[in-house]
C-alpha cells in the first residue's frame, strides 16, 4: 500500500503523481504490513516473558504481530511447565526407589 506523505490518502502505485493532492513520487512511501520477525520469534521461544509483554505492549499497534509473540510465548510456558512436571514426577519416583 502507498501512501502520499503530503495528504496522507492512500493511492495507487503506478500513479506518477498523487490522484488527490498532485504531489511527486518521490513524496511518496511505501508502508508495509505488519511483519513478524524470526529474531523476535526466537526471543519469544526463548524468554516468554518478552513475547507477554510485547504483546500487552505492541496489541494495539501491530495486532497481528504481537498474538503471534504472545502465542509462541504462552506455548513456550506451557512447554516448560510439562517440562517441569515430568521432572518432578522422575524426581519422586527416583527418590521413592532410593527410599527402598
Amino acid at each position: 500500500m502507498f501512501i502520499c506523505r503530503r495528504c496522507r490518502k492512500e493511492i495507487i502505485h503506478t500513479a506518477f503523481p498523487c490522484q488527490y493532492c498532485g504531489c511527486r513520487v518521490f513524496f511518496v512511501k511505501f508502508i508495509k504490513e505488519d511483519q513478524i520477525c524470526d529474531a523476535f520469534c526466537l526471543l519469544s521461544c526463548l524468554l516468554p516473558l518478552f513475547g507477554i509483554l510485547y504483546y500487552g505492549w505492541m496489541r494495539q499497534k501491530n495486532p497481528h504481530t504481537a498474538r503471534v509473540y504472545g502465542i509462541l510465548s504462552l506455548f513456550t510456558c506451557l512447554f516448560l511447565l510439562m517440562i517441569a512436571i515430568f521432572y518432578a514426577a522422575a524426581l519422586s519416583q527416583m527418590l521413592a526407589a532410593q527410599r527402598l
